[in-house]
């Protein structure tokens, strides 16, 4: 895709299809969060902060990517996770929503 191109939400799941194995981040929790189906092929890490804070976003990445359950892309697959101020949300292909706190 060139630089620039807008992308509806709705083609995000289908576009992930696409790629190898990625993972998705989005500070767009309304969109993403209970509204995209989990699925093995790709992750999405809906990061719940306002848009003035966007540049925190590699910040929270880099804890999340520290749990075991999350650390390496193998284990990631199937994934839909929000990261909030207090915990981690999350659910899968296998499980229904999960909650555990930050460490």
């Amino acid at each position: 895709m060139r630089p620039g191109t807008t992308i509806k939400d709705d083609a995000i799941a289908s576009l992930l299809l696409r790629l190898a194995r990625p993972t998705f981040v989005t500070i767009n929790v309304s969109d993403f969060w209970r509204k995209i189906e989990a699925n093995p092929h790709y992750c999405v890490v809906c990061v719940d902060l306002p848009d003035a804070r966007v540049r925190e976003v590699p910040d929270w990445l880099r804890r999340f990517l520290r749990f075991p359950q999350f650390k390496t892309k193998a284990r990631r697959m199937g994934i839909v996770a929000r990261l909030r101020v207090a915990r981690i949300d999350y659910y899968s292909v296998e499980q229904p929503t999960q909650s555990m706190n930050w460490k």
